[in-house]
C-alpha cells in the first residue's frame, strides 16, 4: 500500500496494458514489459533464443527411449505462445533515503495460468470451429500423422538446448546466458505442429523470461534484444553447428498431459530429468487458475444420490463441506461428473449399463475421452466463471479428482421432467407460467448475447427449475413470481463469439437452427441461432411435445422449410376459471417469428361471406403455410433475445385474445353489445355510409366466430343500445329511432322523434334505464327524451304519452353523451355531457324527474368546450368525463358534484414499444392524445386516444396501470363483452400494430391493410404486471 502512495510508482501501476498487432502476431505489454506474445514463426526465418526448427525435438508418451519420436518441424507452420512469467522491478531515478527506492512486482501464478488458459482455449476454439478439418483433435493425415500436434517441452531440456545453441552462436552467447540466469530455467513451453500439407500449425510456449526491467530509470531495450530478435537464415545457423550435436528436447503432447492429470501423481516423466510436475509444466491443465475460490478438494465434497444423466455423464446431488450457507449449513450442490463414476448398485439398470458403456470407452481410448472431459470442463468454466445473472446457473467450483463441475442444485431438476408431469396429468401449463418462463429464460439468453456468448443448446432439458406450480395448482394473483423460478444450465457447447459471428457444429436435432444444419457449422452464424432454438423450446413448453415428434427425418424436414405443426385452434383449450385461451397467443407469435420460414397474415373466417380477415391474436402468422415447404426464414428477421423479452413483458402478451380486420377503412360511429345466449356475444358496429355490421364472439373459445352486415339500412346510424335481450335500438342522422330483433335482425318498429322539425337533429346517444324500464334518447340539439320500451309505437310519429313519456332539456343547446348511474331500485341519475363544459344531472324516481343539477368543468364557462364522453359503472360513486379539446379525463364525485381526480393522457407513453417503432417527439403531443372512447369495467378505467393508445387506470385513484398502442390511429370503441362475470373487453380502431413487428423489424401486414378497421378481444384481469 505504501507503493501506491508514491506518485511516481502509482502513475506506472495505473497504466493500462497495450496491445501491439502485426501481420503474424500480437503482443501484450504493460509498463514496457512483455506479458504475452503470440506469433507465427515463419519457416525461412530464424528466431532467438528459441529457433525451434534447429532443435532436435522428440515427442513421446512413456519413459522408454524407443517410444520417443522426432518432431518434424521443417515444413510446418509454428504458432508460439510466449508468457514471460517474471518479476518486474520498478526503480526510482533519484533514490531518497526517506522514500521507497524500488519495488518488485511478482507474477501471480493463478493470473498467469488464467491468461495462458484463455489464449490456448481461444486458439483451440478457432481451430476446431473455424477449421474443423484441421483443428479437430486426433485428426490424422493419410500417413497417420496428426494434423495438429500440441506439445509441451521439458523446460530443463529446453534450457540446455538453448545453452548449447548459444555457445555455437557468437552473436547470442552473452545474451543467452543472461536470459537463462534471469529466470529462464524451469520455464515451461508448449507447442503444436501441423502436417506439411496444411497451411496452419500451432506451437505454443509459455512462461519464458523477459530480457528487461520496467522502471522509471533507463530501460534496457538495449541492443541485446535486437540481437536476439535478429532473423538469420537456416543455412547460416546450420554452418555454425556442423560439428556439435545439441542436446535433444523431450516434449509431451498436451493430450498425454491431460491424461496424466487423471492419475494419482499428476506428473510426466522426462528421460533425462525424471518426474515433472504438471503444476509447473502445464498449470492450466491442473486448473491452477481457479485458485481456492473454485478449486474444491475432493475430501470437501460428499457425493449423494444420482439425479440424472446426459451425454456428458452422470449428475449427482452432493454436499460441499467447504461452502456454507446461512446457519453454517454445508451447501447442497449438483455434481456434474465428466469422467465415469459408478452410480451405485441401487441405481436403475439403464444407468448401470450407461456407466459400464462409458467406462469401457475410457478403457479402450483413454486419451481421447480424457481430452474430451477436460475440454468440456474448460469450456464451461470459461463461460460460467464470468457470468452473474439470476437466471443462469451459478458455478460453485470444481473437483479435479474425479473431474466434476460443482454447480447450484436445482431442487426440481430439469424442466423437461416437469413438462412430462403436466402431459401425464392432462393439464396445460398456465399462460402466466408460460409468460414468466419465457421472460426468465429470455433474460438469461439476452444476458449471454450481451456477453458475446452463443448458447447453442436451448431446450427444456437444459432449463433447471427452482420453483414451478404443479399441474392443477391454484396460485393467488400477485404470487406467480414467487412460485416460478428457472435458470439456464449446461454450457458444454456454448461459444464466445467473434464480432463477425461464430462457426462450429453443435446443438440438438429439432432445436438446431437451419443455417447450422445446412452447412454443418462451416459457415458463419450469429446469436440468432439461439432465437430459433428459443422458438422450438416455446413449442415444447406450450404443446408439451418435442418438436418434430414422430418425424422420420428431422434434418431433411427442417432444411426443406418444415416446422412443427401448429393449428389455429390449438390455443383455445380450457385453462380454468380465468377464461384465458391457452396457450397464450403471443407465445405462438414469438415462436412463429423465431422459426417460421415466412409470415402469412390472412385467413378467411366465414365461408359464406368472404369479407373478413382474421388474425387469431396475430395468429395469422401461425396459420399461414402449414404444409412445411419453401425457403428458410432469414435469420436476420428473427427477433433477438431482447425483443423476445420485450414482447413477453408487454401488456398485450397474455391479454390480447383475438384480432379481426373488417377490411374497410370507413370510420366507426358507434357500437353496442348484445347477448343472444348460448355463450354468444354480438358486437354491433355502425360505420359511415349506412353500414351496420355484426361481429359474433364465442365466449367459450374467446374468439371472433362470424360476421355479417345488416342490409337495407336507410340512413347512417349515429347511436345504438341493447335495450333487452331481444331488441336493439338505433338512432340515425335524421332523428329516426328503429328497433331490431337480436335473434333474426328483423325491424320491429321505427319512430321519428322530431316529425315537425324543419331540420331533424341526429340522435347522439341511447341509454337503457333497466331499473325503471325506461330508455333515454339524447339529440344533438340538446333535447332528451324518456321512452317506454315496453310499448311498441303504433305509428311513426305522435306517440306522446304512451311510447314517448317525457322530454328533458339542459342549459345548453347541444348534447353529446349520456350515462346512467343506479341509485336504488326504481331510481337513477342521468349525467348528460353538453357544450361549454356543462354537465346536466337529472334524478329520476318512479319514472318522474325529481331533481336537476348542473356541474361545470371550468368557471367561467368556456365556449367550444364539449363534453364528448361520459361514463360510469352501475352503483359507482364516480362519473368519468372527457372534454374536447383536451387530454384530460375527469373523475367526478357523484355526491357533491365536484371534480376529485384527473388523468392527463399526454403524460403517458406506451410501454410495449421499441425505439424504432415510436417517435415520441412527433406523436406524443396534445393533439394526438385526445380521448376518443371511455369505458369502465369493474374497478378499471379504459381510455382510447387519437394516437391509437389504450390506457388502463385504476378507476378509483386514477393511477395508470399500463399504456399500450395496438392501433395506428384513433380507438373508436371500447366496450365490455359478455355478462357481468366475463373478463373480456372489445376495442375497435384503425390500423392494427403487430406486437412482434414493433421489435423484430418491419410489419408483417400489407401497408394497404394497415389502414383498415380492426376489432380486438382482450382479457382484462391482472393488468398490473408482477415483473
Amino acid at each position: 500500500m505504501k507503493v501506491l502512495q508514491e506518485k511516481e510508482f502509482a502513475e506506472i501501476l495505473n497504466r493500462a496494458g497495450e496491445w501491439q498487432c502485426w501481420q503474424t502476431g500480437i503482443e501484450l505489454r504493460y509498463a514496457d514489459t512483455q506479458l504475452l506474445l503470440l506469433r507465427e514463426m515463419l519457416p525461412m526465418l530464424g528466431y532467438h533464443p528459441c529457433s525451434y526448427r534447429d532443435f532436435r525435438m522428440l515427442v513421446g508418451l512413456t519413459f522408454e527411449e524407443s517410444a520417443w519420436t522426432p518432431l518434424d518441424l521443417a515444413e510446418t507452420a509454428i504458432l508460439e505462445v510466449f508468457l514471460p512469467s517474471q518479476s518486474v522491478v520498478l526503480r526510482r531515478n533519484q533514490p531518497a533515503s526517506d522514500r521507497i527506492g524500488s519495488a518488485v512486482l511478482d507474477p501471480n501464478p493463478a493470473c498467469v495460468t488464467k491468461l495462458l488458459a484463455a489464449v490456448v482455449d481461444h486458439i483451440d476454439t478457432l481451430l476446431e470451429d473455424w477449421y474443423p478439418t484441421l483443428g479437430t483433435r486426433f485428426m490424422h493425415t493419410s500417413e497417420g500423422k496428426l494434423l495438429v500436434t500440441r506439445v509441451i517441452p521439458c523446460p530443463q531440456c529446453l534450457d540446455t538446448c538453448i545453452e548449447d545453441h548459444a555457445r555455437l552462436d557468437p552473436l547470442g552467447n552473452d545474451l543467452a546466458s543472461k536470459l537463462l540466469h534471469q529466470g529462464g530455467r524451469g520455464a515451461s513451453r508448449r507447442s503444436q505442429s501441423v502436417s506439411p500439407s496444411r497451411l496452419l500449425q500451432r506451437i505454443s510456449w509459455d512462461s519464458y523470461a523477459s530480457d528487461r526491467d520496467s522502471g522509471m530509470g533507463d530501460s534496457q531495450k538495449a541492443s541485446e534484444e535486437g540481437a536476439w530478435n535478429r532473423c538469420r537464415s537456416p543455412r547460416d545457423r546450420s554452418s555454425a553447428s556442423q560439428d556439435i550435436q545439441p542436446s535433444p528436447v523431450y516434449c509431451f503432447t498436451v493430450e498425454s498431459c491431460i491424461l496424466s492429470t487423471f492419475s494419482t501423481s499428476s506428473s510426466v516423466i522426462c528421460p533425462v530429468h525424471k518426474n515433472l510436475s504438471l503444476r509447473h509444466l502445464a498449470p492450466d491443465l491442473v486448473f491452477l487458475d481457479l485458485g481456492d475460490q473454485y478449486l474444491i478438494h475432493p475430501e470437501a465434497m460428499k457425493r449423494g444420490r444420482l439425479l440424472g444423466r446426459g451425454a456428458f455423464g452422470f449428475v449427482f446431488q452432493g454436499t460441499c463441506l467447504s461452502k456454507r450457507v446461512s446457519g453454517n449449513t454445508p451447501l447442497d450442490v449438483a455434481l456434474k461428473m465428466l469422467q465415469p463414476v459408478s452410480p451405485g448398485s441401487v441405481a436403475p439398470p439403464a444407468d448401470l449399463l450407461a456407466y459400464k458403456a462409458a467406462e469401457s470407452k475410457w478403457d479402450r481410448e483413454p486419451l481421447q475421452y480424457a481430452c474430451k472431459a477436460y475440454t468440456t470442463a474448460r469450456q464451461e468454466l470459461q463461460i460460467l466463471s464470468s457470468l452473474r445473472h439470476p437466471h443462469i446457473v451459478s458455478l460453485v467450483g470444481m473437483t479435479a479428482k474425479p473431474l466434476a463441475l460443482v454447480l447450484e442444485l436445482a431442487p426440481l431438476g430439469a424442466l423437461d421432467a416437469r413438462l412430462k408431469d403436466y402431459r401425464r396429468s392432462g393439464a396445460k401449463v398456465h399462460p402466466i407460467v408460460v409468460q414468466i418462463l419465457i421472460i426468465q429464460i429470455g433474460r438469461a439468453l439476452e444476458y449471454l448475447h450481451q456477453q458475446h456468448i452463443i448458447y447453442r443448446d436451448l431446450k427444456s432439458e437444459n432449463v433447471l427449475v427452482w420453483a414451478l406450480p404443479v399441474p392443477t395448482e391454484e396460485v393467488e394473483p400477485g404470487r406467480w413470481m414467487a412460485r416460478i423460478h428457472a435458470k439456464l444450465g449446461d454450457y458444454g457447447i456454448s461459444r464466445s463469439t467473434l464480432p463477425t459471428g461464430s462457426k462450429g457444429f453443435g446443438g440438438t436435432e429439432g432445436f438446431m437452427a437451419p443455417e447450422i444444419l445446412r452447412f454443418n457449422g462451416e459457415e458463419e452464424y450469429n446469436e440468432k441461432v439461439d432465437c430459433f432454438s428459443f422458438g422450438m423450446w416455446m413449442y415444447e413448453l406450450v404443446s408439451l411435445r418435442q418438436p418434430f415428434e414422430g418425424f422420420e427425418s428431422v434434418k431433411e424436414t427442417m432444411l426443406e422449410g418444415g416446422r412443427p405443426p401448429l393449428t389455429l385452434r390449438r390455443n383455445q383449450c380450457d385453462s380454468g376459471s380465468e377464461g384465458v385461451g391457452h396457450p397464450c397467443n403471443r407465445s405462438y407469435d414469438i415462436e412463429e417469428s423465431c422459426i417460421r420460414k415466412r409470415m402469412e397474415v390472412k385467413a378467411k373466417l366465414s365461408r359464406a361471406l368472404k369479407n373478413l380477415t382474421v388474425f387469431r391474436g396475430e395468429k395469422g402468422i401461425i396459420s399461414g403455410n402449414q404444409e412445411g415447404s419453401g425457403r428458410i426464414r432469414c435469420p436476420s428477421s428473427r427477433p433477438s433475445a431482447a425483443h423476445i423479452v420485450s414482447v413477453a413483458s408487454a401488456p398485450e402478451f397474455l391479454r390480447l385474445i383475438d384480432v379481426v380486420s373488417l377490411e374497410t377503412q370507413k370510420a366507426i360511429l358507434c357500437a353496442t353489445v348484445t347477448e343472444p345466449g348460448g355463450h354468444k356475444t354480438e358486437l354491433w358496429l355502425s360505420r359511415c355510409g349506412c353500414a351496420l355490421d355484426i361481429l359474433s364472439c364465442d365466449e367459450s373459445e374467446n374468439c371472433w366466430k362470424s360476421y355479417h352486415g345488416l342490409p337495407g339500412i336507410p340512413e347512417t346510424v349515429t347511436a345504438m343500445s341493447a335495450i333487452s335481450s331481444d331488441s336493439i335500438w338505433t338512432g340515425d342522422l335524421r332523428g329516426t329511432l328503429r328497433s331490431y330483433s337480436v335473434l333474426d335482425f328483423s325491424l320491429q318498429f321505427q319512430y321519428t322523434l322530431e316529425s315537425d322539425a324543419p331540420e331533424p337533429s341526429p340522435v347522439r346517444h341511447i341509454v337503457a334505464l333497466p331499473s325503471m324500464t325506461r330508455v333515454a334518447i339524447a339529440l344533438a340539439n340538446g333535447r332528451l327524451f324518456i321512452c317506454d320500451p315496453s310499448v311498441c309505437p303504433a305509428g311513426n310519429v305522435r306517440e306522446e304519452g304512451t311510447f314517448l313519456l317525457t322530454e328533458l332539456a339542459g342549459p345548453s343547446a347541444s348534447m353529446f353523451a349520456v350515462a346512467t348511474r343506479l341509485l336504488e331500485p326504481g331510481s337513477c341519475e342521468l349525467w348528460c355531457g353538453q357544450s361549454e363544459g356543462l354537465l346536466s344531472v337529472f334524478t329520476l324516481r318512479g319514472g318522474m324527474v325529481t331533481a336537476q343539477d348542473v356541474a361545470v368543468h371550468s368557471d367561467p364557462l368556456i365556449d367550444k368546450l364539449d363534453v364528448l364522453q361520459v361514463t360510469t359503472w352501475k352503483e359507482a360513486d364516480y362519473v368519468w368525463t372527457y372534454v374536447y379539446p383536451g387530454c384530460l379525463v375527469y373523475q367526478w364525485s357523484c355526491n357533491d358534484r365536484r371534480i376529485c381526480g384527473k388523468l392527463d393522457c399526454s403524460k403517458l407513453v406506451p410501454c410495449s414499444e421499441s425505439l424504432a417503432s415510436i417517435a415520441i417527439d412527433e406523436h406524443l403531443s396534445p393533439g394526438r392524445c385526445q380521448v376518443t372512447s371511455l369505458c369502465i369495467m369493474e374497478r378499471e378505467l379504459y381510455v382510447g386516444t387519437t394516437w391509437g393508445c389504450v390506457i388502463v387506470a385504476d378507476a378509483g385513484s386514477m393511477t395508470p396501470l399500463t399504456v399500450f398502442r395496438p392501433y395506428e390511429e384513433d380507438v373508436r370503441v371500447i366496450v365490455p363483452l359478455g355478462g357481468s362475470s366475463s373478463c373480456l373487453l372489445a376495442t375497435v380502431g384503425k390500423g392494427y400494430r403487430n406486437l412482434i413487428s414493433r421489435y423484430a423489424g418491419a410489419s408483417s401486414l400489407d401497408p394497404s391493410l394497415n389502414r383498415d378497421i380492426y376489432a380486438i378481444i382482450w382479457q382484462t384481469s391482472h393488468w398490473l404486471q408482477e415483473f
